[in-house]
């Protein structure tokens, strides 16, 4: 029983995983989108936008607001690490 389940948990994770490596690509794009639109690498109104988001959606399912922003800033943080590796950059 308990492995069954334990199974069922392990299938989720790869599936976040694989959300979180779909995620990152958009990265990619949205790099291209900034350059083009001349938006700064890190954009703080798009950063709280998001928060403000997650934060909402998780009351609305009942999850810790305070631990889905700290995923969602780890996500964003992870994102925006990209952007600048793309440009060669390293993020100050």
């Amino acid at each position: 029983m308990i492995e069954d389940v334990r199974e069922e948990v392990r299938e989720i994770d790869e599936q976040i995983i694989k959300l979180v490596v779909m995620r990152r690509k958009l990265a990619e794009k949205i790099l291209e989108a900034k350059k083009v639109d001349k938006i700064k690498i890190n954009d703080e109104e798009q950063k709280k936008t998001v928060l403000r988001r997650v934060e909402k959606t998780a009351r609305a399912n009942n999850l810790d607001e305070n631990a889905i922003k700290e995923i969602f800033k780890i996500l964003i943080e992870m994102n925006t690490k990209r952007q600048y590796e793309l440009l060669g950059k390293t993020k100050n």
